[in-house]
């Protein structure tokens, strides 16, 4: 329970129907004795008011998903220097006078990866989408060493930006647009190698049935695949790794979530804490398919 003394922190985007955050972050707080609330916040348009508005009710912070990660930066006061790189915020702090943008998102998939023993470095990477998602796992992948990144994405000039975008370049990357890509599909992929990322919202709930490519022959190129959706707990994209590692986006939902509560509460998460609301997430999700 919080008092009229909570902190009050929420999650803005659109749309936010499916999202699990204000169940995480509820539990976050009760199960670590912390008097705060975090409300979900439809904003279907006019995001700057929004901010605004939240920080003249005395938000203590955001969490900022679909579709404004990169838009929320134009109406913040500082931003922290890993997401300036990466252009895409996802959680905001307040400061005197605004909020401060961070991207936790990284952190999240990071762990995330790391628990699924998937490794990056000097790996041959696919990433599927152009939008604040699909830039921290270009980014992350960059950092933890892949030997070459493909972007993949229905607007090619959107995928290009982010590779120009890209300050550290030791890395061998390729654009291409979804139709070329599956058009020349054993061209680009000569190998049989490749660990592919769907940073998209193709196949999340209600959509359930979608999926960001159907042939075969990619999957079997493939040695795992990380889908950032985690509503369903299995998406299409997931079910076509027949027999190899695949994990949805529950970790990295439950990470980037604790080290925003834990920049919002200036308070170090339990470990225990965090494997119970894990396990929560889990019964949540499992088999979800409305």
């Amino acid at each position: 329970m919080f008092t009229a003394r909570a902190k009050v922190c929420g999650l803005i985007g659109n749309p936010i129907e499916h999202s699990l955050s204000p169940l995480m972050q509820g539990i976050f707080s009760s199960e670590m004795n912390v008097d705060s609330i975090y409300v979900p916040l439809p904003v279907k348009k006019d995001l700057e008011n929004a901010i605004k508005g939240a920080y003249l009710l005395g938000f203590k912070g955001l969490n900022v998903t679909i579709p404004y990660k990169k838009e929320v930066i134009n109406y913040l006061i500082d931003i922290d220097e890993s997401a300036k790189k990466i252009g895409a915020v996802n959680t905001l702090v307040r400061v005197n006078g605004g909020f401060k943008g961070y991207n936790t998102d990284i952190l999240g998939l990071e762990k995330s990866l790391k628990n699924a023993d998937i490794s990056i470095k000097n790996k041959k990477v696919i990433i599927f989408g152009a939008g604040g998602a699909a830039k921290s796992v270009l980014h992350l992948c960059v950092n933890l060493g892949a030997e070459s990144i493909i972007l993949v994405n229905r607007d090619i000039l959107k995928a290009k930006k982010l590779i120009t975008e890209l300050e550290n370049k030791n890395v061998d990357l390729k654009a291409f647009s979804l139709e070329e890509f599956k058009l020349q599909l054993k061209n680009i992929l000569p190998y049989n190698d490749y660990i592919a990322f769907q940073a998209t919202s193709v196949g999340m709930y209600p959509n359930v049935d979608e999926c960001i490519i159907e042939d075969n022959e990619f999957y079997e190129k493939c040695l795992a695949g990380v889908d950032i959706i985690y509503t369903p707990s299995k998406t299409r994209f997931m079910e076509m790794f027949l027999n190899k590692k695949v994990i949805n986006g529950l970790d990295m939902l439950l990470y980037q979530g604790a080290f925003a509560w834990e920049l919002w509460n200036e308070v170090k998460l339990d470990n225990e804490v965090i494997e119970k609301v894990r396990d929560m997430l889990k019964e949540r999700v499992k088999d979800r398919k409305s």
